[in-house]
């Protein structure tokens, strides 16, 4: 079935604009502007749950920058999150500058429905666009690249030095490349993973790069169940 948008964002739709930079703020302004949107750039508070209920109910989109240290001590990625997570369409803006934001980013990427690259992606069109599909993924609606399936995860590596990061290989995804993901967001599980144990995650094998991949909701897969699995497909 093809994927279709069908938003209720509107031209003069208001859209917070969250960025610990006044200079960042007033550039996504003035593209979301161009886009026939109308940018709110809003205060950052110290507490993340205070700053999503100031957003939620008031606005039709959050954009947010990822790395929001001049004011708060928390993330954009976890306020992206939290507002999906409350029904709100959100998207995450970054320059990908460090690999722990890296990692952190991969941990809520479940979550987050797009992640725009500051100058490159950060168009008007984009960043409206990519609220459609946030709002489209609110009511369960992914688009194939973003579509988790149950699959195959099996680990590679392990690194416990920070960032503490696991590498999987997903045959459903790639036969051959690895991917990182943050040992945290293994939940309960990451405790027994080891290189060789296998676990079924929910994955978006289509998704176009590992940038956009994410695992989530792992489960532990012992050795016969395995066989058992393999024989079953």
């Amino acid at each position: 079935m093809r994927f279709e948008v069908v938003s209720l964002l509107q031209d003069g739709s208001h859209v917070a604009v969250v960025d610990d930079v006044d200079s960042d703020a007033q550039t996504t302004s003035t593209v979301l502007e161009d886009a026939g949107l109308v940018p709110v750039t809003v205060n950052i508070p110290s507490g993340a749950d205070e700053l999503v209920d100031s957003l939620v109910g008031h606005f039709a989109g959050v954009v947010c920058d990822h790395r929001l240290h001049g004011k708060a001590d928390y993330f954009g990625a976890q306020i992206v999150a939290k507002c999906m997570q409350r029904g709100l369409p959100a998207v995450l803006l970054t320059t990908f500058a460090d690999p722990r934001d890296n990692a952190l980013i991969q941990t809520y990427r479940p979550q987050i429905p797009a992640l725009l690259m500051r100058g490159l992606d950060s168009t008007g069109s984009n960043i409206r666009k990519a609220l459609e599909y946030a709002e489209a993924e609110t009511h369960g609606n992914y688009r194939i690249t973003r579509e988790p399936h149950r699959t195959v995860a099996r680990v590679t590596a392990r690194h416990d030095d920070p960032p503490q990061t696991i590498e999987l290989l997903i045959p459903a995804w790639s036969t051959s490349q690895v991917v990182s993901v943050p040992t945290n967001s293994l939940g309960d599980a990451a405790g027994i993973a080891r290189v060789g144990q296998r676990f079924l995650a929910d994955v978006n094998i289509y998704a176009d790069s590992h940038l956009d991949l994410y695992a989530a909701n792992f489960e532990s897969i012992p050795d016969a169940s395995f066989d058992d699995l393999v024989n079953d497909l």
